[in-house]
Order: structure tokens, then C-alpha cells, then sequence
């Protein structure tokens, strides 16, 4: 994984959002579903009202999930496309993920469409957003992304989740992709970076089983490298014990130093004329 090198400070991809996508969701392929990506959707403001939580005790049923690394829509790239087996039911997950970087927008294009009303496209949100509505993508398959992915889920089964570093929900940036779709808009969804690690960081006794532990482990030291942890409070500085440090600064000072007084005027000058020099001899005039 290339979250090791970053966190012994070897990797020369710090900045890349795509690899920091794939650390973490190629990490999330390898947890459990339940408690790892499908856990982690679930937590997300509104999408739990759309992904049931797996019930364990039905029969005839597994739950799994799938992932597509950047699979290939009609124009747009998005970075995962997540396919999700809950309680009998399939549902598709969307992710576009940034670092720092927003969205790639292109110009606003003007777009007819067959006995519909003409469209803007050039917003990344909202071309992905239609491009899920069609639910038509190229994956990867053996190295080679050729193969045509036709998603059998519901309609209203698919989201498009917009995962960023705003420590804030960015509303402009959603505000103006829905303007842009508005038929799609409610499948638009929005996390951070902060909300993967707190996620992890509350779900670690979940998954405090073998492999599992070292995984959330590299994962939040990961993001914690990358600073999206959680400010968890100011710790006091340790103890330092001094007695019996004879000679130390702050007990036992053996040459004390002087107390202070303040400050006092400097003594006159008599600047006369005297025959002599300016800086010799001016004692012995004044003398």
C-alpha cells in the first residue's frame, strides 16, 4: 500500500488525491462490509435512509460489496463506483473524491436531447449525476478497462456520494450542481475526509479483529498524516520532578540573580569646554 510509505514519510505522492483515494478505499474492499463501507455510507446524513443496516439473521441473503476504480461513464471519470448487496436489494454508491482540488468543471455547453429539453453540460457533479440516471460505465477487468457495466440496481437505489477536504459542507459547490440537474439532485450526497477518520476512529472495537485492526490502524494514521484527525484536546506537559536537582534553573540556584529595581536615570554629564579630548581625560577634568 502506498499508505505505508506516506507514513514513514517515503512516498512522493503526497499530494495526490487519487492516490489517497485508493489507499482508503482499497482498504475499505478489505474490511468486512457490514461494519467497514457499507457502515461507513450508512453514517453519512441521509443515506441510511436509503441503505438498510444488514440484517444478519435473514436467510437467502449476503451481504457484499463491490468495487470499480475508476469507471467510465459516458464524459466523466468518477474515482469509485461502489455496488452494494443489502437485505436482497442492490444499490450503487458513486464516489467523487478530491484532495486539493474542487470539482473539474469545463465550460457550460448547451446540449439538445431527443424529445427532452436541451441541457447544460460541463459541471462534474451534475454530468455524473445524469450519467448515474443511465447507469452505463466501462469498468476495469485483468488491466484493461473494457468491459460494459450496466447497473441493474433501482433508480432510486443510486447516489452520488461528493467526498472533499472541507472541514464545512460546501454548499456552493452542491448548490450550483443541482442547479445544473435538478431531476438528480437528490441523489447528491456530500462527506469529508474528517468524517472517514471519525468514522474508523469510533468503529475501531468493531473491527479490532486479525487483519482488520491493522488496517483501521494504518488507515487513521494515514489521515492523520494528512491532518483531516479530530482535534481531541490540549494534554498538560509532562511531570518533571526536580527535587534533589541541586544547581538546576528553577530550585537550589546557587548564584542567585540580583533583584530588580527598575530603571534610573543615567548620571549628568558636563560637557564644558576643558581642553581635553571628548573621550579621554573627561574624568580628570571634571576632577
Amino acid at each position: 500500500m502506498v499508505a505505508i510509505a506516506e507514513i514513514h514519510g517515503k512516498s512522493p505522492y503526497t499530494t495526490s488525491e487519487d492516490f489517497l483515494t485508493a489507499d482508503v478505499f482499497g482498504a475499505f474492499r478489505y474490511l468486512p462490509a457490514e461494519s467497514g463501507i457499507i457502515g461507513f455510507l450508512r453514517s453519512i446524513a441521509g443515506i441510511e435512509e436509503i441503505i438498510p443496516e444488514p440484517d444478519a439473521g435473514r436467510t437467502g441473503t449476503e451481504t457484499t460489496a463491490t468495487f470499480h476504480f475508476w469507471p467510465l461513464g459516458r464524459t466523466r471519470e468518477p474515482d469509485v463506483l461502489v455496488e452494494l448487496q443489502v437485505n436482497g436489494a442492490l444499490y450503487h454508491v458513486l464516489v467523487e473524491a478530491k484532495y486539493l482540488s474542487g470539482p473539474s468543471d469545463l465550460d457550460l455547453q448547451e446540449v439538445e436531447q431527443e424529445e427532452e429539453d436541451p441541457i447544460l453540460v460541463g459541471n462534474q457533479l451534475a454530468d455524473q449525476l445524469r450519467e448515474l440516471a443511465v447507469g452505463e460505465y466501462t469498468v476495469w477487468q485483468d488491466g484493461t478497462r473494457a468491459q460494459l457495466k450496466r447497473l441493474a440496481s433501482r433508480c432510486e437505489h443510486r447516489m452520488l456520494l461528493y467526498l472533499t477536504a472541507h472541514p464545512a459542507r460546501p454548499d456552493g459547490e452542491l448548490a450550483r450542481s443541482a442547479e445544473l440537474a435538478p431531476d438528480q439532485a437528490h441523489r447528491l450526497y456530500w462527506a469529508s475526509w474528517y468524517h472517514v477518520y471519525d468514522y474508523l476512529q469510533a468503529n475501531r472495537a468493531a473491527l479490532a479483529a486479525f487483519p482488520y485492526h491493522r488496517i483501521v490502524h494504518d488507515l487513521l494514521a494515514l489521515l492523520t498524516r494528512k491532518q483531516f484527525g479530530a482535534f481531541e484536546g490540549v494534554r498538560p506537559p509532562p511531570f518533571i520532578d526536580l527535587r534533589g536537582a541541586a544547581g538546576s534553573f528553577w530550585t537550589d540556584r546557587r548564584n542567585p540573580l540580583p533583584p530588580f529595581y527598575g530603571i534610573t536615570h543615567p548620571p549628568p554629564l558636563t560637557l564644558a569646554p576643558d581642553g581635553g579630548r571628548f573621550w579621554q581625560d573627561r574624568l580628570a577634568a571634571q576632577g
